[in-house]
C-alpha cells in the first residue's frame, strides 16, 4: 500500500551543485583608452549639418558693375535711392535728364559696362561727389589699364574714338545719310540745342566743301556741340564708325 505522505517528485539532487561548470572571468583594462571631453560628445551627439548647394559662376572681365541684369536692376536700385537720383535730376535739369535716363537704362547689348559708365562719367563729371556715390550704388569696379588700352586702340580716357571729324566728309553720299540713319542723334540735339543752334548745326554739318573748308566746317560744329560734350561724343562715335571700313 502507497504512502499518501510520499511525494510524487523526487527531491533534487543534493550534490548536483558539485557538478555545475564554472567559466573563468575575463577583465578588461580600460585605463589605456582615449576619453573624449565635453564638446566631443557634443558633436558625436550632434545631428549631421544639412548640405548647401552654391550655385557659382563665372563672371566675365567685361562686367564691371555689381548687376547681372544692369537694366532691372538698375530700375529697382532707382526706386530704392530715389532721393539721390531726385538730386541726379534737378542738377542735370529738364533738357539733360531724360538724356541720361535714357542712358541709365540701357541694357549690356546696346552699350557695354565701360561704355555705360563713360556715357554716365560725361554727364556727371562736374560734380565728384555725386559721379563717386553713383559708383558705389552700382558696385563699379574701374580697370586701371583700361586707359593704356583706349590710347593703344585709338580711343579718349573716355572711351569715346579719336577721330578727325572731317574724314566723313570724303564720304557725302554717308554724311548725307545721317540723318536717316541715326535719328536718335538728332533726336538728342534737337532736345539740347536751342532751335537756332539745332538749325546752324544741320546747315554746318550737311555743308558742302565747295561751301565750307575742312578748317571752318570743324570749327563750326565744335562751336555748336562742345558746350554739349554727350553730343560732341555721339557724334565722334557715328562718324568712326561710318569710316570704320576706310
Amino acid at each position: 500500500m502507497m504512502n499518501i505522505d510520499t511525494p510524487l517528485t523526487p527531491p533534487a539532487d543534493q550534490h548536483d551543485d558539485d557538478h555545475e561548470i564554472h567559466k573563468p572571468s575575463v577583465k578588461f583594462d580600460l585605463s589605456n583608452l582615449p576619453t573624449m571631453n565635453k564638446d566631443q560628445k557634443q558633436q558625436e551627439q550632434a545631428p549631421p549639418s544639412p548640405c548647401i548647394d552654391i550655385c557659382a559662376h563665372m563672371v566675365p572681365s567685361t562686367i564691371l558693375v555689381a548687376l547681372l541684369d544692369r537694366e532691372q536692376e538698375m530700375r529697382g536700385l532707382v526706386r530704392h535711392n530715389m532721393p539721390f537720383f531726385e538730386t541726379l535730376q534737378l542738377h542735370l535739369g529738364p533738357t539733360q535728364w531724360p538724356l541720361f535716363e535714357d542712358i541709365l537704362y540701357r541694357d549690356r547689348q546696346q552699350l557695354s559696362d565701360k561704355e555705360w559708365m563713360s556715357r554716365i562719367e560725361q554727364f556727371l563729371n562736374q560734380v565728384p561727389s555725386l559721379l563717386g556715390t553713383f559708383k558705389e550704388l552700382v558696385g563699379y569696379v574701374d580697370d586701371s589699364n583700361d586707359q593704356e588700352r583706349n590710347t593703344t586702340a585709338g580711343l579718349s580716357i573716355t572711351g569715346v574714338p579719336n577721330v578727325d571729324l572731317c574724314h566723313i566728309r570724303q564720304y557725302p553720299d554717308r554724311l548725307k545719310d545721317l540723318h536717316s540713319s541715326y535719328p536718335q542723334f538728332f533726336i538728342n540735339c534737337q532736345q539740347v540745342l536751342s532751335e537756332d543752334d539745332y538749325t546752324q548745326m544741320e546747315n554746318v554739318l550737311f555743308a558742302s566743301k565747295s561751301e565750307l573748308s575742312d578748317g571752318r566746317w570743324k570749327s563750326l560744329i565744335k562751336k555748336l556741340l562742345s558746350p554739349h560734350q554727350n553730343l560732341m561724343d555721339q557724334l565722334k562715335e557715328i562718324i568712326a564708325y561710318e569710316i570704320d571700313d576706310d
